[in-house]
């Protein structure tokens, strides 16, 4: 299969890779109160995120099973942001912090297909909230998910 390369060379990824994630950043989110134009629903860096957090997932699953997964993908995604459980679920209004806990519940319900009600739970949310953030992000989750290679490998630290 041919490889996509940027016209600088620096960079080359699988053309079908590519094509998604570029849908991905057409995605546009609506105007925020007070600005004009839109922007892109999720930044080139919440798509490694969760590319990345994708791969932990997939490969922790594979080496534990159906172990409490919506546990498991909210670590994966908490350690791809950088962020501390104790904050992203605490009762904050915080704006950019309330964007980043919709993003990452719609990870977690994305990822391990569970009810908005188990993801809540793990987020010490209202479903209905759980609800919300998937409506705004759950395409977008999905379709940066859909892109990342599958991968098997048991965890490292269980050496199964």
């Amino acid at each position: 299969m041919p490889d996509f390369c940027d016209p600088d060379g620096s960079s080359c990824a699988a053309p079908i890779i590519a094509t998604r994630l570029g849908d991905v950043l057409r995605i546009e989110a609506a105007p925020r109160r007070g600005d004009a134009a839109s922007r892109a629903l999720l930044s080139p860096q919440d798509i490694r995120v969760m590319l990345f957090a994708a791969q932990e997932f997939r490969r922790q699953r594979a080496a534990r099973g159906y172990m409490k997964q919506c546990d498991q993908a909210f670590a994966c995604i908490v350690k791809g942001y950088g962020a501390q459980p104790s904050i992203v679920t605490r009762p904050d209004r915080d704006p950019e912090l309330i964007e980043m806990r919709q993003k990452m519940m719609a990870f977690v319900a994305v990822a391990t297909g569970a009810t908005h009600r188990q993801v809540g739970l793990v987020f010490k949310r209202d479903h209905s909230s759980v609800g919300s953030a998937c409506a705004r992000f759950a395409a977008a989750v999905r379709a940066t998910i859909s892109s990342a290679q599958p991968t098997s490998e048991p965890d490292a630290e269980t050496d199964a």
